[in-house]
């Protein structure tokens, strides 16, 4: 495991000249990384992260196109082999499984199974949960017949609000609104939704924090163990929880580069070299190789072979 100590050391000792960080030349060879985020909103920035890292060791052709999740995945499959190949999707927890098994909601399904898609390496993790504001909703029953703001469909943010609010707490009565985000953060303030679920825990550098700015008093009602597996089985996600500091237990919605089964070795070798090298002097990047791993419920038929030889024991 890289430490962010050894890390800073081994910048002093060796510098940032661009090359390849495994042995040899750098693979001359480009394409497209599909970020789920729209353009011009904190997620995209931490997507946009892993092109710098990338940029940095040398494989400055890969370009990072800014592409929804399902339809990057459904685009990416639909491609000639050899464009495929180098068209490699973000997933996020709320997505990996439902893309490999080709199921999901009618508005947020994938194609066909796609079981050649394989995990790569985690890139950040974000928070998800229910702010509210209003002091009299303790739990999260106080939610049944109020409005809470969702990001319209299709949206990870919306499929996993739902299972939240429908299998996760089993609750009746729930109102959603759909709504930008400074809408959401308004509404919430003024009192027109009892909750919102768009205001997202980011990684920054000071730590994590809300993506939105939040009304005085507000909070994350917390989100128990049984209910994140709740949402899981009904549902056919594989998340995890994410300790909220100051506000106790929401859910992990981590991302994660991806990969074809037949995405050259060589390539990915050097992108995880660059991610484990970068990564713990950026906010949006794994700070070791224990986090570059860091993913709920990951099997080993999952893991890319350049990944797992990557983190193979020496």
């Amino acid at each position: 495991m890289i430490g962010r100590r050894d890390f800073l050391a081994g910048l002093s000792a060796t510098g940032l000249a661009a090359g390849c960080a495994t042995s040899g030349a750098a693979p001359p060879v480009g394409g497209t990384i599909y970020a789920p985020a729209p353009p011009a909103t904190p997620l995209h920035a931490l997507n946009l992260q892993l092109g710098e890292a990338l940029a940095r060791e040398g494989l400055a052709r890969w370009r990072m196109e800014p592409l929804a999740l399902p339809e990057s995945v459904n685009r990416a499959a639909a491609l000639p082999d050899a464009q495929r190949t180098l068209t490699l999707p973000i997933v996020t927890t709320a997505d990996f499984v439902l893309a490999r098994s080709g199921s999901g909601p009618d508005w947020h399904g994938y194609d066909q199974a796609r079981q050649d898609l394989l995990f790569v390496s985690t890139l950040y993790d974000v928070g998800f949960g229910f702010e509210v504001a209003d002091p009299a909703i303790r739990a999260p029953t106080d939610l049944a017949g109020r409005a809470v703001a969702v990001p319209p469909r299709p949206s990870a943010v919306r499929m996993m609000s739902e299972a939240l609010v429908d299998a996760g707490w089993n609750i009746a009565g729930v109102h959603f609104v759909d709504t930008t985000p400074p809408q959401a953060a308004r509404m919430l303030a003024s009192g027109e939704v009892a909750a919102s679920a768009w205001n997202l825990i980011l990684p920054g550098t000071d730590g994590f924090a809300p993506m939105l700015p939040s009304p005085p008093g507000s909070r994350w009602l917390p989100v128990e163990p049984d209910a994140i597996a709740a949402m899981n089985a009904a549902s056919g996600f594989r998340l995890g929880g994410f300790a909220h500091p100051g506000h106790g237990a929401i859910v992990s919605f981590a991302q994660a580069l991806s990969a074809w089964v037949d995405t050259p070795a060589a390539t990915l070798a050097a992108m995880l070299a660059a991610i484990a090298r970068h990564g713990p002097v950026m906010a949006g990047l794994p700070g070791d190789r224990e986090g570059m791993l860091r993913w709920p419920g990951l099997v080993e038929a999952e893991i890319h072979p350049a990944a797992r030889a990557f983190h193979a024991p020496a």
